[in-house]
């Protein structure tokens, strides 16, 4: 998901702030340790946020994977492509889904065959990986953290 982000963004954020605890299952295994909810906010360039939320905990028929971007006329949920704008929606006709998977893997030998670059790049995992500590840094230490300081 972070890869996403950052290639919604076209680069990494610039600092992040979020909270997040253990309160549901505090005791399921016995000593957890991994947060249960967590929310965390992130400041890309150009005056954009990002609010990313995780709950491994809902009553049934609740939760799910969402992904919605969001701007000042119009929206797109990005698990079905369904654009929402002056209170229509529509789903544009993107053909049949690849699979994902098969795609990546066959995208991948074609760079290294043709001596192309890849589509997610070394760049591009640095940044997703350092976009996710950068995140965990601010819930943890509860305070805002600047992109420099997960990269220095």
């Amino acid at each position: 998901e972070m890869n996403i982000f950052c290639w919604l963004m076209k680069g990494p954020p610039l600092r992040a702030a979020g909270f997040g605890g253990i309160n549901a299952l505090s005791d399921v295994p016995p000593d957890r340790s991994i947060m249960d909810h967590y929310t965390v906010s992130f400041d890309f360039p150009d005056d954009v946020h990002l609010s990313y939320s995780h709950c491994v905990y809902a009553p049934a028929g609740v939760g799910g994977l969402e992904q919605m971007a969001m701007g000042r006329s119009a929206a797109m949920d990005l698990r079905n492509a369904t654009l929402h704008k002056d209170g229509k929606h529509t789903t544009p006709d993107l053909g049949p889904l690849p699979n994902a998977t098969g795609e990546a893997i066959a995208s991948f030998v074609d760079c290294v065959r043709n001596d192309k670059e890849p589509l997610s790049n070394l760049e591009m995992g640095k940044n997703a990986t350092l976009m996710a500590i950068l995140g965990r840094t601010a819930i943890h230490e509860g305070r805002v953290v600047d992109w420099k300081e997960v990269i220095a």
